[in-house]
């Protein structure tokens, strides 16, 4: 080793010297893509969504019913109420589709 400052070297043995490349244990972990969370320490919020789609669908529903576009609200209730099933929203899916039988009849 030469040292810039006062130009002196020294010889050093193998014991005092280590690698700047990492182990190849660590390298492989370091080469998977990282979560927000595990780069950041944080949860992106930034890309939740606040809506589901079956809410979307009923706030449409409920746009094209104030409209008197009844037959697209219909399909729109049915839809939302179907996709909120699915969801697992039983009372929500109920009460959407008890609204598009009231829009139907």
């Amino acid at each position: 080793i030469q040292y810039d400052d006062d130009q002196s070297q020294e010889t050093l043995t193998n014991e005092n010297v280590r690698s700047l490349e990492p182990p190849p244990e660590i390298l492989a972990a370091l080469t998977h893509r990282l979560s927000d969370e595990e780069a950041l320490g944080t949860v992106n919020t930034d890309e939740q969504c606040l809506f589901e789609d079956y809410d979307l669908m009923a706030k449409l529903a409920e746009l094209k019913e104030k409209t008197d576009e009844r037959s697209d609200a219909t399909t729109l209730f049915q839809e939302a109420a179907e996709l909120a099933m699915n969801a697992g929203k039983m009372t929500t899916a109920n009460n959407w589709s008890m609204r598009a039988a009231s829009l139907e009849g």
